[in-house]
């Protein structure tokens, strides 16, 4: 469950490889490694905004504590 609202997957998976790359970023029990990035890899644990809607733009340009309330 995601409780901050939408996740940018592809925008920290090129993040943390890079820092990897460059050492900023080590994971010291290697074993955890397939599923670290299984996490940023695998959509079928994810939900996705349809493409070009206004939620999903609201999600990514808005942060939640600006966004109207759902309604119940």
């Amino acid at each position: 469950f995601q409780q901050g609202g939408a996740e940018p997957l592809d925008a920290w998976q090129q993040f943390l490889r890079g820092a990897q790359q460059t050492g900023q970023f080590r994971l010291i029990n290697k074993e955890i490694e397939p599923t670290l990035w299984s996490y940023y890899t695998t959509n079928s644990i994810h939900r996705f905004y349809p493409e070009a809607t206004t939620e999903k733009e609201q999600a990514i340009n808005t942060p939640w504590w600006l966004m109207d309330a759902p309604a119940d």
